[in-house]
């Protein structure tokens, strides 16, 4: 018999340092994650990140143990393995639904408008950047390990953060400004914060929902190719803003 798991950083060492595991590993991981266990599995259960409003689906949890998400509100987003998602959506119905395509880099592939030159890294980012940055942005690159940002003067014009970080990977997010777009910004961030996170000996992934166009065209041409597949749901707009949790079960 399988022992039972009595951490949730145990937790994330049963689980493969593959792309579509980072977001739950990460999550498991980081001090403070909010674990709520199935009550006949502890290793299967949903995951809440303490400070990012995201959470993983760990397994095919008990019906009942969805309960600790189903009185959060906009914004909330839950990544589930593609093989659970059926039972995620069984569990929550009514929440947005989006089949995400992730991607690795290769290397030598992808022609970048921009070399990444002009871009500072800040790591982790600081106060002072957090406070600079819209409410949104900042939500979720609050816990970012590293960001690089390209300013216009004082303004930001694009930034991309290392969020979700394993012992291999880091989940890239880039944002740029609407007037700056289509101009290889978010290339350059990109491509400093590459080689930054290339000294910690991780690689890229690259997210994107399936309908989500403009980002699957910059992941392809910064020579990402798609590996895997993952669900992401979400709650809707319709239920509001704010959030409340029950209290956390299983794995501390």
């Amino acid at each position: 018999m399988t022992p039972p798991v009595t951490t949730t950083a145990a937790l994330a060492q049963t689980l493969p340092d593959l792309p579509r595991w980072v977001e739950a590993r990460w999550i498991l991981q980081t001090p403070g994650c909010r674990f709520f266990a199935d009550p006949e599995r502890s290793a299967c259960g949903l995951a809440i990140h303490p400070q990012v409003p995201l959470g993983a689906v760990v397994g095919r949890p008990d019906p009942e143990v969805f309960e600790a998400v189903r009185r959060r509100r906009v914004p909330f987003e839950l990544v589930v393995q593609e093989s659970d998602a059926g039972h995620a959506r069984a569990c929550l119905p009514g929440w947005d639904y989006t089949d995400a395509v992730i991607h690795e880099r290769v290397a030598g592939m992808g022609r970048p408008m921009d070399d990444g030159e002009a871009v500072s890294v800040e790591a982790p980012p600081t106060p002072a950047l957090l406070e600079r940055l819209k409410p949104g942005a900042r939500l979720w690159l609050v816990a970012s390990l590293a960001v690089a940002v390209r300013r216009d003067g004082e303004e930001i014009i694009s930034l991309c953060g290392a969020g979700a970080v394993t012992e291999k990977w880091w989940d890239v997010g880039v944002e740029t400004a609407p007037a700056f777009r289509r101009r290889g910004h978010a290339s350059a961030c990109f491509l400093a914060l590459e080689r930054f996170m290339a000294a910690t000996g991780r690689r890229p992934v690259w997210g994107a929902g399936t309908g989500n166009a403009a980002s699957l065209g910059l992941a392809a041409r910064l020579g990402f190719r798609p590996v895997d597949r993952l669900a992401v749901m979400a709650v809707p707009e319709r239920v509001g803003h704010g959030h409340g949790d029950p209290k956390p079960t299983g794995p501390e």
